[in-house]
């Protein structure tokens, strides 16, 4: 669920660009440790471009 939230209180999920309120939604792949939003990885805690590799 995109937001209109300061750029301090909000992240651009790294799979699908979408901006999100950072109390909402973050979650850190276990591989790549990067933040991504809960549509962008799954319940292992793998993000979409890891498990595409």
């Amino acid at each position: 669920m995109p937001t209109n939230f300061p750029p301090k209180e909000q992240f651009a999920c790294a799979a699908c660009g979408e901006d999100y309120a950072r109390e909402t939604a973050v979650h850190e792949c276990r591989m790549c440790h990067r933040a991504y939003c809960e549509e962008c990885i799954d319940k292992q805690g793998i993000c979409v471009p890891c498990k595409e590799k």
